[in-house]
């Protein structure tokens, strides 16, 4: 039995939301939450899931699409350096 590439791509995009989960509550401070709350609410959520408006469920699936493809497009209202400054650390301290 062969997958497709995307059967496989989605299988990685649903493990990585669900570890999405666990990130936000492990990873980020309260503060940051509370940021991505705020950021959340100035947008209009637009989710490739079923997160709909749901903050969280919208961070799972930034988180996943950031690390199954690399990166994200700019264009997301700052979630893309959001996920990459404070969950990956990428131009922070070391």
């Amino acid at each position: 039995m062969t997958s497709k590439p995307c059967q496989i791509r989605d299988f990685m995009l649903t493990i990585y939301h669900e570890i999405g989960h666990t990130a936000f509550e492990l990873i980020l401070s309260e503060n940051q939450r509370v940021e991505w709350f705020g950021l959340c609410a100035k947008q209009q959520i637009i989710s490739w899931n079923r997160a709909g408006a749901n903050p969280l469920e919208h961070f799972c699936d930034n988180y996943a699409y950031y690390v199954v493809n690399g990166q994200m497009e700019r264009a997301f209202f700052g979630e893309y350096e959001f996920i990459e400054k404070n969950v990956f650390n990428v131009g922070g301290a070391q």
